[in-house]
């Protein structure tokens, strides 16, 4: 089990904060080119939620994002604009892919987080015998 600390759920969650903030602010101006229902916002979503997956440690906070990637497509770049409406066809099926998109990205980090230790861990093995004078 994972040791949280204020400064690791601080810092994962400013991430998170940023990268949902970048997202709305890309979606608001491809809106500004295109005035019907922003064809691009679920893409830009789901990529926010694959970079919150990966570089934010648990999958806590890649479903939390999910969940407000969802929300905000659905309130602000849908019709009816700032309105929510939860029978939009698709919207189960969007919410599902981002969760999945999480799940993929953050078992991902998880797995190259483990890869890391482990080379580390062979790094400092290596570098004992050395240090004793044996070659």
């Amino acid at each position: 089990m994972k040791h949280w600390n204020i400064k690791k759920i601080g810092k994962n969650t400013l991430l998170m904060a940023i990268v949902l903030a970048a997202a709305v602010f890309v979606c608001l101006q491809l809106s500004k080119l295109n005035d019907d229902n922003n064809p691009f916002a679920v893409s830009i979503f789901i990529l926010a939620v694959a970079v919150i997956a990966r570089f934010t440690e648990g999958y806590v906070f890649g479903i939390v994002s999910a969940a407000i990637g969802v929300i905000c497509v659905n309130y602000m770049f849908t019709k009816p604009f700032f309105e929510f409406n939860f029978s939009i066809t698709g919207y189960p099926l969007t919410f599902t892919m981002m969760i999945l998109d999480n799940h993929k990205h953050a078992d991902h980090a998880d797995k190259e987080s483990g890869k890391a230790q482990i080379r580390g861990g062979k790094r400092k093995n290596a570098q004992q015998p050395s240090a004793l004078g044996i070659t």
